[in-house]
Parts: C-alpha cells; sequence; structure tokens
C-alpha cells in the first residue's frame, strides 16, 4: 500500500472521530469549548509541521492559513451545533458533501472541468444522503423534525470548512 493510501485512511478514520467525539461531547459541552480545544491543538500541530517543513512561506501563504483556520472553526462550531441536535447519520455526510462539493465549484468557477469520475461522485452523493437520512432503527421513516440540525452542519462547513 502506498503512503498516500495510508495517509488517506488515516485521515478518513481521523474525521470520522472527530465528527463522533465532537458531537457526542457537543451533547455535554458548549460547542464553543470543543472548538477552542480542537482549534488549538491543531494550530499547534500545524505550526510544528510548517517549522520542519522547507521553505519560507510568505504574508499571503499566512493569511490563506489565517483565513482557512477562520473556515474551519466557523465549520466546527455550526457541525457540532448540528450533530449535538440532530441525528449525526444526517448531519456528518451532509456536511462532508457539502465540504467536498466547495471545491468543484470553485474549480467550476475558475474555468477548471472536473474530470467524469467526480461528476459521478456529485451526482451519487445527494441520492445517498437522502437514503442515509432516510434510515432509523426501526426501520420506520425518519422524522422531519429537526431540519434545522442537518443545515447547521452543512451550512458553513460546506461552504467555509
Amino acid at each position: 500500500m502506498s503512503i498516500a493510501i495510508t495517509l488517506a485512511l488515516l485521515a478518513a478514520i481521523g474525521y470520522g472521530t472527530s465528527d463522533f467525539v465532537g458531537g457526542t461531547g457537543a451533547r455535554r459541552a458548549p460547542s464553543m469549548s470543543i472548538v477552542v480545544v480542537g482549534q488549538v491543538i491543531g494550530a499547534a500541530a500545524m505550526l510544528i509541521m510548517g517549522l520542519a517543513s522547507p521553505g519560507t512561506p510568505t504574508v499571503v501563504d499566512l493569511a490563506w492559513a489565517l483565513l482557512a483556520g477562520i473556515g474551519s472553526a466557523a465549520g466546527s462550531i455550526f457541525l457540532l451545533r448540528g450533530l449535538s441536535r440532530g441525528r449525526m447519520a444526517v448531519v456528518a455526510p451532509t456536511s462532508a458533501v457539502g465540504a467536498a462539493v466547495l471545491p468543484v465549484l470553485a474549480g467550476l468557477a475558475a474555468g477548471e472541468r472536473p474530470v467524469t469520475l467526480v461528476w459521478i461522485g456529485l451526482v451519487v452523493a445527494f441520492p445517498g444522503i437522502w437514503l442515509v437520512s432516510r434510515q432509523v432503527a426501526d426501520g420506520a421513516a425518519a422524522p422531519a423534525s429537526r431540519p434545522a440540525s442537518a443545515g447547521s452542519g452543512a451550512f458553513v462547513d460546506g461552504l467555509l470548512g
């Protein structure tokens, strides 16, 4: 297995674990406190990696890093709010698809044209979310009582995260 596949699998495990732990924690503590802890740990890790990497960052690089950190924090707040208020099976995939669609839309706006596999992924992602959100433990239709919980996770995480 190549290093890229290994790192991708580790990233997927990390994201899934953080969604679960963050969502569980957000039911017990304020979302903001969980996000602050996560952002501080993430910033420290990125600083260490940045200092250990070759190259010299420019002011523009640092500005993009700051903007990415702000977007990540805002997305995390809304995601955790959605996870604390709604079903993880709806909020997490909605958020993930939103975060995957944004780069495609930005690329389209910049004149890039995605390959066929990207288009296929976009086409199957939305029905996939619908199918996942319709599943409940007893097999009955999912209640539509909290549509805002899915929106909380998708809105800022999809736009900024």
